[in-house]
């Protein structure tokens, strides 16, 4: 059994399709919500109005958030707070357009701070030791 977020009826999981992206591997909205979301969607979406789209994406974000790191707005806006708006490794202040990414460990899911995009970037690299050790050893071999 699962809880709908938008009509909040508890239905069975055999209601809610398949995403990968959320922790339960199911969508946050059962079909028939996301079916009548998606009329609504279509029947409503104004392409040319930039304040519609940057709403739409605002909650498209939070959404995908919620579903990806269990994270929602509330908690997302305390560690904007909490990190007085600046990415948690360079201490610079997001100018970008985009909101700051949430890191995650990728074994344990466990969220670790917000990033700017740069950073979160370069950490993907990092992260990767294997690379990082033969890619140490590349350079120390063509410096010689």
């Amino acid at each position: 059994m699962k809880t709908c977020t938008k009509c909040g009826k508890e239905k069975p999981s055999t209601e809610f399709s398949n995403n990968v992206n959320c922790k339960d591997g199911l969508q946050q909205w059962c079909r028939a919500c996301m079916s009548q979301g998606a009329s609504e969607y279509i029947r409503t979406h104004k392409a040319n109005d930039p304040e519609y789209l940057r709403k739409f994406k605002i909650r498209h974000m939070a959404s995908a958030r919620k579903c990806k790191y269990g994270l929602t707005p509330i908690q997302y806006d305390q560690m904007v707070e909490d990190q007085k708006g600046v990415c948690k490794i360079c201490g610079k202040e997001n100018k970008d357009v985009k909101a700051l990414a949430v890191d995650h460990d990728h074994i344990t899911g466990k969220v670790r701070g917000l990033l700017c995009r740069t950073c979160n970037t370069k950490l993907n690299v990092v992260e990767d030791i294997e690379f990082n050790q033969k890619a140490f050893a590349y350079l120390l071999e063509s410096s010689k």
